[in-house]
């Protein structure tokens, strides 16, 4: 379901480590779909189920748009506020003491531009996945988000020990 809030609330959500907020059996996930994006789950839940079944386990869903927030009014599951990713990726890379952070885009060489712009502009280390090249439904995208996940936990725990 789509989260309710503002961008602040958002950020604070999403920086707190808190599970409160966590349904069960939910991916790490983050995602910002505008109506663009909504356009393309759709194509994929029609032609990528697997892929189709992970998303819909992201922790985090947030409207990127008035279209969509309209749309949920129309389907009587009301949104209240817009949180764009152009918005809220910013503001979570000041407040997080994350510095990984695991990209799923549309191809490599989008995502390799991407990385590189965001490396350049934070301290923070980009991941990224371009589905076609590894599946989402597979052990090697379970693994690789474990491995995502373990190195930031790692980096955490040696910061507390100074």
């Amino acid at each position: 379901s789509f989260f309710n809030g503002s961008v602040p609330e958002a950020v604070k959500l999403l920086s707190s480590g808190s599970e409160d907020y966590l349904p069960d059996n939910s991916l790490p996930l983050v995602i910002t779909p505008n109506l663009d994006i909504v356009l393309q789950l759709n194509n994929i839940r029609k032609h990528d189920p697997s892929l189709w079944k992970q998303l819909r386990k992201a922790r985090f869903i947030f409207a990127d748009g008035f279209p969509v927030v309209l749309a949920s009014r129309l389907l009587k599951h009301p949104i209240s506020t817009v949180v764009t990713g152009a918005d809220l990726l910013p503001e979570l890379i000041s407040a997080t003491t994350l510095r990984r952070f695991l990209f799923v885009g549309p191809d490599e060489q989008t995502l390799r531009l991407l990385s590189r712009k965001f490396e350049k502009e934070t301290e923070h280390t980009m991941n990224w996945i371009a589905p076609p090249i590894i599946e989402t439904d597979s052990d090697q995208f379970d693994e690789y988000v474990q491995l995502t996940v373990q190195k930031e936990i790692g980096r955490a725990s040696c910061r507390e020990r100074v």
